[in-house]
């Protein structure tokens, strides 16, 4: 079969191949090669352009039979083929896997572990190796993350807000889920401006500014620090509507986890 760019394509049987003219080279003109095919009547020429393994045709039309296989090709197919999937295995994995660090920052300084794609820190505590087991909280704020503390409840044995880094097992990262923002409660929290802030009102002050709480969905995941496998993630809403004790002009008021929910959430990992 013979498909030329702006001829019909022609079916030519071996028989009927006569000979193979190569083009004949003259300046300044594109002449195509020509294949001699006899037909009812006679002769005819077929043009060749442009045509992929070129002496491999050459020699099936001289031997009036077909090209064996270009083994040697599908060799250097397969080769890049096999080169190509390791680099993109290597960009997965540069992508997709922690780094690793032997050594451990400060406690307030292990926010990394949490950022995409993680650190793991190969000094860490393992998880499960001793218990308590120390954990802390990174939670998300203008697009870094930082440490949350929280208070110790009554008749509790908490081992959320540790002191020693290199007693960590845990660390649970705190972000806004993909779609963070539900309901507009009936909670509203009243300022009044003080420059580029506002504060509450105190006393028969009247508002500027009256605002309503969002509910926010937050994720939490909680991985291993020495490992960064992901232990489990839970999904809630922020149930604190305290309202800030300031807020910037144009700044809206979300609810946040309070710190009952956090440890109703995170105690039990940690025994």
């Amino acid at each position: 079969m013979i498909a030329h760019e702006y001829l019909p394509a022609r079916a030519v049987t071996w028989v009927q191949v006569q000979e193979w003219r190569a083009a004949v080279p003259r300046p300044g003109v594109e002449q195509s090669a020509v294949l001699v095919v006899e037909v009812e009547g006679g002769e005819t020429e077929i043009p060749v352009g442009a045509v992929g393994r070129r002496g491999d045709l050459i020699r099936a039309l001289l031997s009036r039979s077909p090209a064996p296989p270009n083994y040697r090709r599908g060799s250097t197919i397969a080769a890049a083929m096999a080169a190509f999937a390791g680099l993109l295995g290597w960009l997965v994995h540069w992508q997709f896997d922690p780094r690793h660090e032997e050594a451990l920052p400060g406690i307030d300084r292990l926010g990394a572990a949490c950022d995409h794609p993680g650190v793991a820190y190969d000094d860490a505590a393992a998880y499960d190796s001793s218990r308590p087991r120390q954990l802390v909280i990174y939670q998300k704020t203008t697009g870094d993350y930082y440490r949350h503390t929280l208070s110790e409840p009554a008749n509790t044995s908490s081992a959320i807000n540790p002191e020693a880094v290199d007693k960590v097992q845990l660390i649970a990262c705190v972000r806004r889920s993909d779609d963070p923002y539900g309901d507009i409660t009936d909670t509203e929290c009243k300022y009044v401006r003080d420059g580029m802030q506002a504060q509450p009102v105190f006393g028969q002050q009247m508002p500027d500014r009256v605002l309503s709480i969002q509910i926010v969905h937050y994720v939490v995941d909680v991985y291993e620090l020495r490992t960064h496998r992901k232990v489990t993630s839970r999904q809630l809403d922020g149930d604190d509507m305290t309202c800030p004790r300031s807020i910037t002009a144009t700044e809206s008021i979300y609810s946040r986890i309070s710190d009952d929910a956090f440890h109703r959430l995170l105690d039990p990992l940690t025994r």
